[in-house]
């Protein structure tokens, strides 16, 4: 019995170990894009240090000059930049306009979460969810554990 207590216990700290390399690296998710199929979009965590690094050195100026009143189109602009810098960390199977495959870099990221809002919004609620970090990261070491 304790030795069943002790693999558990074992299983649910590597567990949250793989978790949190998951948030930092990201997790494999599949977004739906109307008339085009499904896309995988890799998406990192916002609980990082790297998101919050990233938020503050991209809104420092921006407070600097506006104070508390930054507008909307600058705030959706700065929004975009941080999802592209700390958030998506790669991509399959994203379309061009001819259907060709897009390669992921920073200008095609900024790109597509400005033309695919419903992406835009799944990709952000998928980086506020820890429960799909650590659901996928159970699935990885109970999978190398059962041989998987």
């Amino acid at each position: 019995m304790d030795n069943e207590k002790t693999t558990t216990a074992r299983n649910q700290w590597a567990i949250r170990k793989v978790a949190k390399h998951k948030q930092l690296d990201g997790i494999w998710c599949p977004i739906p894009l109307e008339g085009l199929g499904t896309v995988q979009i890799k998406v990192r965590a916002r609980d990082t240090i790297k998101y919050q690094e990233t938020v503050s050195r991209i809104y420092k100026p921006i407070r600097a000059r506006y104070k508390e009143n930054v507008p909307a189109d600058l705030q959706h602009t700065l929004m975009l930049q941080i999802m592209q810098e700390a958030i998506i960390s790669d991509w399959k199977d994203v379309p061009d306009n001819s259907g060709n495959p897009l390669p992921y870099n920073p200008e095609n990221v900024i790109m597509f979460l400005d033309s695919f809002p419903d992406a835009r919004d799944a990709v952000a609620a998928v980086s506020g969810e820890y429960s799909l970090y650590l659901a996928d990261a159970e699935k990885e070491v109970l999978g190398n554990l059962s041989g998987g």
